[in-house]
């Protein structure tokens, strides 16, 4: 509940697709995918990758992080293609750092 007041609250006082909605929009996705609410947590996690994409770029941290989230819900979800499809979004330095550093 009180993200949904978080996500609310970020609608009425930001700008349209301001980055730090996207940022809110993440963070609820993952609480509602971590709850089972996957339909849901896709809807914001999606939600939340455009605003950020469209907000900061495909290069920035929030963007990359907020790519992690929708394949890690994808996995909860038990929807490997789609994980897969997301994951394949993630820059290839970015992988290289995930192997480097366990």
């Amino acid at each position: 509940p009180l993200y949904e007041k978080a996500v609310t609250g970020a609608r009425q006082a930001l700008p349209e697709r301001h980055w730090r909605l996207g940022s809110i929009l993440s963070d609820y996705g993952c609480c509602l995918s971590n709850q089972g609410h996957h339909e849901q947590a896709e809807t914001a996690l999606l939600e939340a990758h455009e605003i950020l994409l469209g907000a900061l770029g495909e290069d920035d941290t929030r963007t990359r992080s907020a790519i992690k989230s929708i394949v890690a819900a994808y996995e909860r979800w038990d929807r490997p293609d789609a994980a897969a499809e997301w994951h394949a979004k993630l820059p290839a330095e970015q992988e290289e750092l995930a192997t480097d550093n366990p």
